[in-house]
């Protein structure tokens, strides 16, 4: 990669923020720097650096598309994905954008902590429908993009829409815990035995109990609260 193609990495060229840059060879066996980019709308393309740095290039065409529907009196562009309108991203766009900058954009304020330490999306999520088809829509303002496992990057095995407070105890309990010689988290464990995490967590945290019991002894309902223990 040339060092001039390397620079563009992180920066936005009117809706387009590069994420990774490569040098290609062309039919004259020259070399032509390409950008993979995020649309403002959630298109990932490659598109040549060259039009980008000079403005011939703007976005995946969704800004001619916005700027046909209103010169014809129609409503402003919705996207085909539904999640961008008249300029306003949805609660679910606006948690996808954030993971996909926080990981990739090293302008990002939060980057070191994500992207500078190898924390990734996987490439199936780059593709803002895709992330819809998998994780669905974000079920209100209080819920954010949670990853089960902290060492691990963004899959659909590893994330969860999830609140803050039960982020703080996935904080926790990101212990990981071995039977029969396979590792797991908590949570994943308590899903193979089916059995409420909750009821787990306390079994193990609260009052000392070894897994293999916590995970497997019968629930019994507490007469003070009511409640599985």
């Amino acid at each position: 990669m040339r060092e001039h193609g390397s620079k563009s990495i992180g920066k936005k060229y009117n809706r387009y923020l590069v994420i990774e840059v490569e040098m290609r060879k062309t039919k004259d066996k020259s070399t032509q720097a390409w950008a993979k980019c995020v649309c403002d709308c959630g298109t990932i393309k490659w598109v040549r650096l060259a039009g980008l740095k000079s403005g011939t290039t703007k976005s995946c065409g969704c800004l001619c598309l916005e700027i046909l529907k209103s010169k014809k009196g129609t409503e402003s562009a919705q996207y085909k994905h539904g999640h961008w309108i008249d300029g306003k991203a949805s609660p679910t766009y606006k948690s996808w954008r954030a993971m996909m900058n926080r990981c990739y954009d090293p302008k990002n304020n939060r980057y070191e902590k994500y992207g500078a330490v190898g924390i990734t999306v996987v490439e199936r999520w780059h593709n803002f429908e895709n992330f819809i088809k998998d994780m669905g829509l974000r079920p209100d303002d209080s819920y954010t993009l949670d990853r089960i496992d902290n060492s691990k990057g963004y899959t659909q095995e590893n994330v969860r829409w999830a609140t803050k407070s039960e982020q703080a105890v996935n904080r926790k309990t990101t212990k990981l815990f071995t039977i029969n010689n396979e590792t797991k988290c908590l949570k994943h464990w308590a899903k193979d035995y089916n059995i409420s995490y909750q009821v787990v967590y306390k079994r193990i945290f609260y009052w000392g109990w070894d897994l293999n019991k916590a995970l497997t002894k019968e629930l019994r309902v507490s007469k003070e609260t009511n409640k599985n223990i």
